[in-house]
């Protein structure tokens, strides 16, 4: 399934199959974050956005007395329901949400925690109106991918608005790989475009795993972590799809920032 993007012809697919637990991206910034967050995490200058899927029931909690309705804890969202929103902890109110009643994710609570199950056909969160830049960033996602059911399964993506991810902003996402264990993932943005698998390791799917991603526009290109262990690195210039054209004109802007008007959880947002 496919979804247009009203007066636009941008659309976001394909869908994550699996769970994200939690999500953040750090760049150079300084917000206060919100009461309720994780109280774990000491680090919190620069925090552009922060899902923590074990704290949404307390942001919920939290947010009743003024938000009313729209928050509310419902026995049905405590058993496994579809939900609505998952709130941003950042302090920058970026919570992502979803209007589409069968698109949305399923909170899921457990022994160890809490988690958003995504279906891997339709399911995602989004946030657009940002109208920000990000000169660098850095990206950790906690997540258990199920499956990869087509290609370019994503966990998140970034971008301009109206504009394809990987040029405009970033992507991560398994592309064409990953059919029966987890050893794919592709990270594009603007400056390195073309598909190519940063991760060496393989690890079998349905098992939680922590991707850490650095990225800056440009010849620096992105580096991925896995569980704490470093894989590969995707400079501008190592794309195996770069065309000489393309590459001058990449080379030509080199410094252009990410755009991040619009940021995406469980999809991507491009056409082709």
């Amino acid at each position: 399934m496919k979804f247009v993007k009203l007066k636009r012809t941008k659309v976001r697919v394909p869908f994550l199959a699996g769970v994200a637990v939690a999500l953040a991206f750090i760049s150079p910034s300084t917000f206060a974050v919100e009461p309720w967050v994780d109280k774990k995490l000491t680090v919190t200058n620069g925090l552009e956005i922060w899902l923590d899927a074990g704290k949404e029931i307390a942001a919920r909690q939290h947010d009743l007395p003024t938000n009313g309705p729209q928050n509310r804890v419902s026995i049905k969202i405590m058993n496994g329901g579809a939900i609505d929103r998952w709130h941003d902890a950042s302090g920058n109110k970026r919570d992502v949400s979803q209007l589409v009643s069968s698109a949305r994710p399923r909170f899921i609570q457990h022994s160890g925690g809490a988690a958003f199950r995504f279906d891997g056909v339709d399911d995602f969160f989004s946030i657009s109106g940002l109208k920000e830049n990000l000169d660098e960033t850095t990206i950790f996602i906690l997540a258990a991918p199920h499956a990869n059911k087509n290609e370019f399964g994503a966990f998140l993506a970034f971008n301009r608005d109206g504009e394809n991810d990987y040029r405009s902003g970033l992507n991560v996402d398994m592309a064409n790989g990953a059919k029966r264990k987890f050893d794919f993932v592709n990270v594009e943005g603007t400056g390195f475009v073309g598909v190519q698998d940063l991760m060496t390791s393989t690890v079998p799917f349905d098992e939680p795993h922590v991707l850490s991603i650095t990225a800056q526009p440009g010849t620096n290109g992105a580096r991925l972590w896995i569980d704490g262990v470093a894989q590969e690195i995707y400079g501008r210039n190592t794309s195996p799809l770069k065309s000489r054209r393309k590459q001058k004109s990449d080379e030509q802007n080199s410094d252009i920032l990410f755009g991040f008007d619009q940021i995406t959880v469980g999809a991507r947002f491009f056409s082709n």
